[in-house]
């Protein structure tokens, strides 16, 4: 069991998603940063869709009951064991009564927490990942908070590994014509491939927002319609 001591901006119990509910208004969903969570899970034995925790910016501090085997990833948040600093991409075990505490992120945005036996919170439509807009899955439909008590799996088997990070060259970013591109001015396009646009604070899991010259579009309010995940939408402001 793992007792959540103070919580980080934003702590949320995720897996890989509920596909096959889009039908119903439920999204896919789940982690942010996929690759992350299944290294993760493969490193302290679990499968890859186990669920972890998600730290946003911030991350917690976490008391260990029992202990376990955890591994780090993602965003470097400076985590310490029992005050000793530990580092992400390797297998570690906890001792129980152990103390997990993490500082606020650099070169990256969230980090990743996966312990053996995953976090076995009730599974909602076929996934343990925590929906804020609808309240459900994950610990009781929200971030963790003080005195949170999540209980764990069992593991089932005992790896040890280490994953050496390695720097990831800029790939650039396909765009494909959408059925509304005839009603945007035709230096649009050229000015979202061509122009710098900066991610705003507003930005969060559910979309992207970004900040720079604004793209005319001509074609009139367009009604409400089904949005998939990877669509580049254009509000009135222009802004994508």
């Amino acid at each position: 069991m793992i007792e959540v001591i103070k919580p980080g901006l934003l702590d949320l119990v995720m897996d890989l998603g509920r596909p096959g509910h889009r039908s119903q208004g439920v999204p896919e969903g789940g982690v942010g940063d996929a690759p992350s969570l299944v290294l993760a899970n493969r490193l302290v034995g679990n499968p890859d869709g186990a669920a972890g925790l998600e730290l946003l910016l911030r991350g917690p501090v976490l008391h260990f009951h029992q202990g376990g085997r955890v591994a780090l990833t993602g965003a470097e948040m400076h985590a310490r064991l029992n005050g000793a600093p530990i580092d992400r991409g390797q297998t570690l075990d906890v001792p129980a009564g152990g103390l997990l505490e993490f500082g606020t992120a650099e070169r990256g945005l969230r980090a990743y927490l996966a312990v053996a036996g995953g976090i076995e919170v009730v599974s909602v439509l076929g996934s343990r990942s925590t929906f804020l807009p609808g309240g459900f899955g994950g610990w009781q439909g929200r971030a963790l908070k003080t005195a949170d008590l999540l209980p764990l799996g069992a593991a089932t088997f005992s790896p040890k590994g280490v994953f050496q990070e390695t720097a990831q060259p800029q790939e650039a970013i396909r765009l494909l014509p959408g059925p509304q591109l005839a009603g945007f001015a035709d230096t649009a396009l050229h000015a979202l491939t061509s122009d710098e646009y900066v991610m705003g604070a507003d930005s969060n899991r559910l979309g992207v927002r970004l900040s720079g010259p604004a793209l005319e579009y001509s074609g009139g309010e367009l009604a409400s319609q089904a949005v998939l995940p990877g669509a580049v939408q254009v509000p009135p402001d222009g802004q994508p």
